[in-house]
Order: structure tokens, then sequence, then C-alpha cells
């Protein structure tokens, strides 16, 4: 697809309905030309039929992290420079990855992005990933590099303590290995990524599908400053307070300071920033409104992955097309689930039982 052709492709998805004329006097071009497009689109296979239907795939793609997570659970508070009694835990994680498990658990089709070693933990991750009903053709598997490994310290009241990762197998996620997935890339319904992606292949993602919505998650403060270039092809980027300040350059340590940074950011170009405030809730932000919305109580197991539940709520709201204030419930309600779980998933988790913690929960609640 054309640089002209997603122009067009964009309007139409605003307004199946517009004229040839009206996406001509938008594009400042001819009503000819934009009939040339048009007629290139359908030869394509993007849109068919009166009315411009759009041809789009009941998939959601994710590009992302994938990760063996060593947990270690501390019995009392750290003492710094001991050994401290508690116990671990090994599991796959990654945000990308805890992503895309969050989705299928729900019931989505998922196709999975990443790159692992050919080690073991390469080969545990693709099978917990074919355990859980994700499609991980699409991931790269390579010779002699090392799968990722996360190893994070955890209070006993659940929060962490302090994390490190090694994640040198996701340079291999370069542009030239999103290029010979265009074809899975172009048909997703969305597309999901994690700046656990090289700055470049970041940009290219965001100019080349940005007809399709993308939903990014930062990862960290240091890892968002590769999306500094490439804010512009954002639907919904999902930071915290750190990543929000790292983004923007303005201090976000109070919530009317949050509310103003994630508004420059919606003002250059990203349709919505949804802000997590720890455990008082999250801000949900666009152009015209920003509001926050107050977490409900929750008896914390461990806050690993309460994040990447809660970017999984919000996508799964959208492939429901379930109205913004639905939307931030089922994303604070996964958060809830996840949160009250050991693991960085919800083991019980699934469509009935998110839809339990729905009705349970109203969004009036939250205001």
């Amino acid at each position: 697809m054309t640089q002209r052709e997603q122009e067009i492709y964009q309007l139409i998805r605003e307004n199946p309905m517009v004229s040839q004329q009206e996406i001509a006097d938008r594009l400042g071009i001819q009503r000819s030309s934009v009939a040339v497009h048009i007629s290139n689109l359908i030869k394509k296979g993007w849109i068919a039929g009166k009315g411009y239907i759009l041809n789009t795939g009941d998939y959601v793609v994710v590009i992302g992290g994938a990760t063996m997570d060593l947990m270690g659970f501390s019995d009392r508070d750290f003492l710094e420079g001991e050994s401290n009694p508690g116990r671990t835990l090994l599991s796959p994680g990654g945000v990308g990855r805890n992503i895309a498990e969050n989705l299928a658990r729900l019931g989505l089709e998922v196709h999975l992005m990443t790159a692992v070693g050919q080690d073991l933990y390469g080969q545990q991750l693709l099978e917990r990933c074919r355990e859980a009903g994700i499609d991980t053709r699409a991931t790269l598997k390579i010779p002699g590099a090392s799968t990722s490994l996360y190893l994070a310290m955890i209070e006993p009241d659940g929060e962490m303590k302090l994390a490190l990762s090694s994640m040198a197998v996701m340079d291999q996620l370069d542009v030239e290995a999103l290029r010979r997935e265009d074809a899975l890339l172009s048909g997703a319904a969305a597309i999901i990524a994690d700046t656990n992606l090289p700055e470049k292949t970041l940009t290219y993602l965001m100019s080349q599908y940005r007809h399709i919505p993308i939903y990014v998650d930062p990862v960290s403060a240091p890892k968002s400053e590769r999306l500094k270039g490439a804010l512009e092809g954002i639907d919904t980027l999902k930071p915290n307070q750190k990543e929000l300040e790292a983004l923007t350059g303005m201090k976000t340590d109070t919530l009317d300071a949050a509310k103003k940074a994630a508004k420059v950011l919606c003002e250059n170009g990203i349709r919505r920033v949804v802000v997590s405030i720890g455990a008082q809730g999250a801000l949900y932000a666009t152009r015209e409104t920003v509001q926050f919305f107050r977490s409900l109580p929750v008896k914390s197991a461990n806050a690993t992955g309460a994040g990447d539940a809660f970017m999984a709520g919000l996508i799964y709201s959208a492939i429901s097309k379930l109205d913004d204030r639905s939307a931030m419930d089922c994303a604070m309600s996964m958060a809830e689930l996840t949160l009250e779980s050991a693991d960085a998933i919800a083991q019980n988790l699934n469509e009935n039982l998110l839809l339990n913690r729905l009705n349970a929960h109203k969004i009036e609640d939250r205001l």
C-alpha cells in the first residue's frame, strides 16, 4: 500500500460512505486521481463493494518481547547486601508475549511475532504459547542466540523491588523481518507493539501500517525513548508516569501534571493515551478530554503482568466494539484479575471470568 493509498484508506475507515470528491478535497488532489487509487485498493483486496466495505482480518498481531521470567519472592522486607529467604518461580513472560496470552485466553485469534534462541528457554516459551492458543509461525528462531531472560525481585506486598532484563535477541526483529510478514501485518484488525523492538523497527511500523490501529506499550522509561520519532502513527499508547515523563520531558508526579503531559501526546498525533497511575487508577486522554478512573481495592499477590493485562483489556474492548468508558472498566478489571494472581497471567482467565468481573464492577464505581 502506497503512502497515498494509506491516506485514502484511512479516510474510508473513518467514513465508509465518503465520496471521491470529498476525499479529493481533503487531500488536495484531483477526483480522477482518487478514483485510480481506489481502483488499486480494490484490486489489492483492501476494500470491496459499494460503500467501500473494508477488508480486514479477524485476528491481531503482537510484535514484542518474549522472555523467561525468574521471579524471586521475599518472605520479608529486603535486606541490602544479604541473602534473603523466600521462593523463586520460573515462568514465560515478556510484555508482548503476556499481552498475546491474555488476548488468546479471551478467545481472540492472536499471532505473536518475537525472537527467541534455539535453546531450552526458547522451546519452553513457544510450547507455552501453543498451549495458550497463540500462533507463533511469525516468531524468529535464532541459532546461537540466547532467549531473553527477565529477573525480578518481589517485595512481600507484591510490589517489584528491582528487575533486570537481558534481551539482545530482540535486535533480530529488524525492518526486514517486518517486511517478510507484510501480508500478515497488513490484514490484521489491530497491531500491538512494545518498545523491546529496535527504534528503526518501531518507526517503520508506525509509518507503514498507520491505516491499522496500533497499540503501543512503552515497557520502561529508557526504552520509551525509542518512540519519540514515531508517535504520530500510534492509535493507543499506555505509559506509566515515568514513561510519560520520558516521552514528554514534563513533570508527571501529580495527577494534574500527568493530565497535561498526556494531552501533549494527544496533540502530537496519538488518538488516545491511557496512563497508569499505580494503585490509584488510570488516566484516559484524547484531544478532547482527560478523565481519571479510580481503581478498586485489590489484595495484590504479584504486581508483575498487571500492565500487560490492562493493555489486553483495551484491545479486547476495541475488538468487541465497547465504548470508551466500558473499555476502561474492562482494562482495569483485567489488571485486577492479574494482581490477584501469583502469576504474571491469571491462570484461570477466560472471557466468562472477565465478563463476570465487569458485571460486578460498574464503571460508575470508578469515577
